[in-house]
């Protein structure tokens, strides 16, 4: 299959998640010689290291030597403080202060009082659990006698479901919310019969400017018919969980979903989990410079956040787009982005892209506000 025709048909692609490629290889955590928290990786794919701090080399695999790499860049001042021990050991960041999320303060009422929660746990390697992740959501499109996954989503409150426009319009038609459905709670993803935990949905919000044709304006809401009793909704990003807005370049952030292990490849049976690096939008615009210019006339905006290894292998797939891009915020997980698009799977060069969660926070906030009235009970 050549290269045209490859970008071509991820064009028509259901959904992309988050997932990794690289099956047999393991993440493991440790501390750098600065006193900091990180994860070993190649080299390569380090972009958090000081130049004056000494490499720790935590992995020799196959003679493929890792460092450890810290989560985020630091003060240059060598911490004498031992980790932390109520944050989770999962390989997110926090993220340094800045003025630029002040804008979003007024939004600060859509988090929920116990958003985004930190299990303290982590599993290592490819498969998880939804009880360190609960507000994964997976995304059912229903049938007379049977169901099919279509996308992943994020619990965002009681009520609604944050995930990607392109999971439910096609050829600029909306799939009639009466057709789709919710699961929560569930690792597994099991067709073959009902949980207590399915939610029907009452009504699909697409982005009033998103256009099938292209990759812009890609989110949407699910309203559910009722009020959930299961997961626990993810944060937003605003002042109160997230002190800045302007993610660092290297930033290692979390994506979960169901989606294929690799491009055309077999569906894992249970949620998986991805940990990846913030690639900078002027980095992700090169990338994709010469890609679809019929889909993508104006690159890679504002209205995106990029993440992915330079040299690929972890990366989004097939069937999880609309999944969450997180981040350990101040004491929480928030959610920075929906997965969009990218091409094909864990390609070197070229990072997945997501929605930027933050830049339709106004959106979201109007669009649950005008539901939420429409239907209050009197």
């Amino acid at each position: 299959m050549n290269m045209k025709y490859q970008a071509i048909l991820l064009i028509c692609s259901t959904a992309l998640v988050l997932l990794r490629e690289t099956s047999q290889e393991n993440f493991s955590f440790c501390q750098t010689t600065d006193g900091e928290e990180g994860i070993c990786v190649r080299e390569s794919s380090c972009r958090t290291l000081r130049t004056s701090s000494i490499k720790k080399i935590c992995n020799n695999i196959h003679g493929n030597k890792e460092i450890c790499c810290p989560f985020s860049f630091t003060s240059s001042t060598k911490s004498t403080k031992p980790p932390t021990t109520t944050s989770p050991s999962s390989p997110s960041t926090r993220i340094l202060p800045n003025k630029k999320s002040e804008k979003l303060r007024k939004y600060e009422y859509l988090n929920d009082r116990f958003c985004g929660p930190i299990t303290g746990a982590y599993v290592g390697g490819n498969s998880t659990s939804i009880s360190y992740w609960p507000w994964m959501a997976a995304i059912f499109r229903k049938f007379t006698f049977s169901r099919r996954f279509i996308c992943g989503g994020t619990l965002v409150n009681t009520r609604y479901i944050l995930s990607a426009a392109h999971c439910f319009v096609r050829y600029d038609r909306k799939v009639p919310a009466k057709f789709i459905s919710v699961r929560l709670e569930s690792s597994k993803l099991d067709l073959s019969s009902e949980s207590e935990s399915d939610y029907d949905v009452a009504e699909i919000i697409v982005h009033e400017e998103y256009d099938s044709q292209r990759y812009y304006n890609d989110i949407a809401l699910l309203r559910l018919t009722e009020d959930t009793l299961h997961g626990s909704p993810v944060c937003w990003p605003t002042p109160t969980t997230l002190d800045s807005l302007d993610i660092p370049p290297g930033t290692i952030v979390t994506g979960t979903g169901w989606g294929d292990l690799s491009f055309g490849g077999p569906a894992p049976a249970v949620l998986q989990e991805a940990f990846i690096p913030i690639v900078s939008n002027a980095d992700c615009k090169v990338a994709y410079r010469n890609f679809n210019a019929k889909a993508l006339p104006h690159g890679i905006t504002e209205q995106f956040v990029c993440a992915g290894y330079e040299e690929g292998g972890v990366d989004a797939c097939q069937r999880d787009s609309g999944g969450p891009l997180v981040v350990l915020g101040i004491g929480r997980y928030v959610i920075i982005g929906i997965v969009s698009f990218g091409f094909m799977c864990g390609e070197p060069g070229f990072p997945g892209v997501y929605t930027r969660v933050s830049h339709f926070l106004p959106w979201v906030a109007e669009n649950m506000n005008s539901t939420s009235a429409r239907h209050v009970k009197v």
